[in-house]
């Protein structure tokens, strides 16, 4: 399976995100990941069913973010410091 682009990415979130404080929608309306760990618990959090095209979906925008190199996470999104 082929690393999404930027392009697919964002289309991808769209699909997903719920409102304007998501990270997906971040990273939909911007291609930025403004928090790697908070994206994919966002995606985690979707519950896909598994074999769907949904579950296909959402695992290739998980392996596009943890490909993704990422710069300091946005605070106002960043989860990394909470364990």
């Amino acid at each position: 399976m082929s690393t999404l682009t930027l392009d697919e990415a964002r289309h991808l979130a769209v699909n997903y995100y719920s409102g304007q404080q998501s990270a997906l929608y971040r990273v939909a309306r911007t291609g930025e990941i403004p928090c790697p760990q908070r994206v994919l618990g966002e995606i985690k959090d979707l519950a896909p069913f598994s074999g769907s095209s949904r579950e296909i979906e959402l695992s290739r925008l998980a392996q596009w973010v943890r490909t993704r190199p990422t710069g300091p996470c946005d605070p106002a999104y960043c989860l990394c410091g909470l364990r």
